[in-house]
């Protein structure tokens, strides 16, 4: 296994009698690992929303767009998590393999987006799931109150 974060330090912290003081050692670095890619931002609804798959599972702040999944410290468990998480938000059948063929946001939009007939649909459900990340919890509350209401009164 890879650690999926490095931090430098002079020197490890210690307790009064000598040992490891792991309370004492400082959190990495949450905004995004040191990678050899530089940075660029999802542009598009699609990579927008995997970009933030990658970094809620991840625990880190962005993922650019040409950030490799093992570069970032994935491994089978993770790859099966984000896979999941992507059938569960477009309901579309990814295979695993696929991340592994296309590890990146930009590889795998690429791979959600080439089958025509689910094109739109893909695209609608990315502007829909910024659309409700963007509420606030009263609003988004609001809405499914309204929602609920006028069901009932079917």
């Amino acid at each position: 296994m890879v650690p999926s974060a490095f931090v430098l330090l002079e020197a490890l912290p210690r307790t009064p009698h000598g040992k490891l003081d792991r309370r004492a050692l400082p959190a990495p670095d949450p905004i995004r690992p040191e990678l050899e890619t530089t940075f660029v931002a999802p542009q598009t609804p699609v990579e927008k929303v995997l970009g933030g798959i990658f970094a809620d599972v991840f625990g880190i702040e962005r993922v650019g767009i040409h950030d490799n999944f093992f570069d970032l410290g994935g491994h089978s468990l993770l790859a099966t998590l984000i896979v999941s998480r992507i059938r569960a938000t477009f309901k579309a059948d990814l295979p695993l393999r696929r991340l592994f063929d296309a590890p990146t946001v930009a590889g795998l939009a690429a791979a959600l987006l080439q089958d025509p007939g689910e094109r739109e649909r893909i695209e609608k459900t990315a502007r829909l799931v910024l659309e409700v990340a963007r509420l606030s919890e009263d609003q988004a509350e609001r809405m499914l109150d309204e929602k609920t209401s006028s069901g009932a009164k079917r």
